[in-house]
């Protein structure tokens, strides 16, 4: 299935001309015929110099502008990146080796990410109090985890891009969650907010026009069938969110989420131990349990088990119902 992505948006994105306007942010524009004196350097809050752009389209793999450079006008993305591991990058390159069967032009993508916003305008002397209230708008978000195992084909807004994506087919409540505080960001700086109905998903190959057709129909099945057949792909394709970042032209400015409710409450537990002793919690491989160890006597109680309970290493989520639960630890 296809679907059009308004303004899609990655590290690469802005020379390829996704971004959205500035809404009331931009500065008056010169009138007719009268050109505007260039502003002097090195003014107090005066923006760093920027590199030179160019807009050749051929020293940027073919990717075209939908809008032009402009001083001062910042792209800016806010977005959950994902670090690949060996086995994704081995199942992309299967991915990339049958659909380049159906267009040769495939590129890999360089970097991974999921989008919580398009990709907007924004003015640089508002890039700091737009962080700012990303921060503090993010600041309660837990980690967690989503599936993305659905190989959808995706184009850009005019049609000048075509993307290979996994989409995400459970977690979809948290990410509704993220979008919607980030969106209320946008509405303060008067910036387009994110799709309706977005299709969230992770970009993992693109090339140079409209080829969706070709995409479509028996090579997607065929790149499904790849992804469902890859070994352990179910826990691959497991994806846990650890931070939020937000491009904005050159910068980078990452948003860590909290810990989960387990992982906090262990943090509890191993701080509370007696000082005397050394304890350590490990997470048991291929489960979402952990065990509990130590190096000398001593115990921890839950309330409801005795002390013989607890022996040199155990499975608490078969001891406690609900780790969630902090009532039932008394320490």
């Amino acid at each position: 299935m296809r679907a059009a992505l308004v303004g899609y948006s990655s590290s690469e994105e802005e020379e390829e001309g996704g971004c959205r306007g500035s809404g009331a942010q931009g500065l008056p524009r010169a009138s007719a015929g009268r050109p505007r004196l260039p502003a002097p350097a090195g003014l107090p809050g005066d923006s760093e110099p920027e590199e030179a752009v160019s807009d050749d389209s051929s020293r940027h793999g073919g990717r075209v502008r939908s809008f032009p450079h402009e001083r001062g006008s910042w792209a800016t993305h806010v977005y959950l990146p994902h670090r690949a591991q060996e086995e994704f990058l081995e199942l992309l390159e299967l991915l990339l080796c049958r659909a380049r069967t159906y267009v040769p032009s495939l590129a890999a993508m360089e970097e991974f990410h999921l989008s919580l916003s398009q990709c907007v305008v924004l003015r640089y002397h508002w890039i700091g109090p737009f962080v700012r209230s990303l921060k503090e708008r993010l600041a309660a978000f837990h980690r967690f985890f989503c599936v993305a195992d659905q190989v959808k084909v995706y184009t850009n807004q005019n049609k000048t891009r075509t993307f290979i994506g996994l989409e995400v087919s459970a977690g979809h409540f948290q990410l509704l969650e993220l979008v919607s505080e980030v969106d209320r960001v946008l509405e303060e700086f008067d910036l387009p907010t994110f799709y309706k109905d977005p299709s969230f998903h992770i970009s993992l190959a693109w090339c140079v026009g409209d080829l969706s057709g070709r995409l479509d129909g028996q090579c997607l099945q065929e790149l499904q069938d790849i992804v469902d057949r890859f070994e352990d792909s179910a826990l691959l394709l497991r994806v846990q969110w650890e931070e939020i970042r937000c491009k904005s032209g050159n910068k980078y400015f990452s948003f860590p989420l909290r810990l989960g409710l387990k992982e906090e409450l262990w943090s509890k537990i191993v701080l509370a131990i007696s000082p005397g002793l050394f304890w350590w919690a490990s997470p048991r491989e291929g489960s979402d349990s952990f065990c509990l160890s130590w190096k000398e006597g001593g115990w921890l109680q839950p309330l409801g088990y005795s002390e013989q309970d607890v022996d040199e290493s155990f499975n608490l989520n078969l001891l406690i119902p609900c780790l969630s639960d902090e009532s039932l630890w008394d320490f």
